[in-house]
């Protein structure tokens, strides 16, 4: 083989070599504009998602502070709502059964609950009830009366009754004596739950204008209540149970306690006019 041949044999090769190093070049470069066009495709996405997002977080603020706003207007509106009338907010006790009211009164009581309407919200307050009943099962009625009375508590201690002085007023003139006597008898059933919760003055119950007529309160249970500032004058609670309540600020001329329990009540500027028998 002549050194020419050698020569272009060489030449051949290096040839054939350096067209595969370029088509393999050439691959490259088209694999790497293929991952940016890729990359690029990728980028626009996530542009685009990323536009949608912003749209969407805002879109949710707007409404955010739209719902705000009319659950501000909500509240606003309640807050001037009118209330119920004290005797319609007391004739739902008529539906409650006596013998739950009276486990409340007593479980109060031997737990020394100092504000039982916090403690009737509290999701315990069925099992404790049913601990101290000797883990007898309440129904689902019994259940609801639970949450019946909290809510005529706080109702009650909402209402404007609770936080207004009524003694210059005259509630009960267009009522019924009837009428006066079912209050008082359901206030009578209620007195010691208020005392114990101190979620109701009901002293307020007390200041009305009772002077010109006479009212007949006997053989009831006020236990444990607070009167002040008001008149009793005439007032028959012949046999009533007052037991450790107490007294400040009254007129008692002429009132009837013949039999009635007053065990370790408290006295303070008693007001007895002689002249009224």
């Amino acid at each position: 083989m002549t050194f020419k041949s050698m020569v272009s044999q060489t030449q051949i090769m290096l040839k054939t070599i350096w067209d595969n190093l370029s088509e393999s070049i050439n691959q490259i470069f088209d694999w790497i504009e293929k991952v940016d066009a890729e990359k690029n495709e990728y980028m626009m996405k996530m542009e685009k998602i990323k536009n949608w997002w912003e749209y969407e977080i805002k879109s949710f603020k707007e409404k955010s502070n739209e719902g705000i706003k009319q659950i501000q207007q909500f509240i606003k509106e309640l807050a001037h709502e009118p209330k119920k009338d004290l005797p319609e907010i007391l004739a739902q006790v008529k539906n409650i059964e006596i013998s739950i009211f009276s486990r409340i009164i007593e479980m109060c009581k031997k737990e020394k609950i100092s504000n039982s309407l916090r403690f009737l919200s509290e999701y315990n307050t069925l099992k404790l009830f049913e601990q101290q009943s000797n883990k007898v099962k309440y129904s689902n009625d019994s259940i609801n009366q639970i949450e019946v009375i909290s809510e005529i508590l706080k109702t009650i201690y909402e209402h404007e009754f609770n936080n207004k002085d009524y003694f210059q007023r005259i509630l009960f003139y267009k009522l019924q004596i009837s009428q006066k006597k079912y209050l008082m008898s359901r206030i009578s059933q209620i007195s010691q739950y208020f005392q114990l919760t101190q979620q109701l003055k009901i002293t307020n119950f007390f200041k009305v204008d009772l002077i010109h007529q006479t009212f007949d309160l006997s053989n009831k249970c006020f236990e444990n209540i607070k009167i002040q500032n008001t008149s009793l004058i005439g007032g028959n609670f012949v046999k009533c149970n007052l037991s450790r309540s107490e007294f400040n600020n009254l007129d008692i001329s002429g009132i009837n306690l013949n039999g009635a329990l007053l065990f370790n009540c408290k006295w303070k500027n008693l007001k007895i006019n002689t002249r009224i028998e």
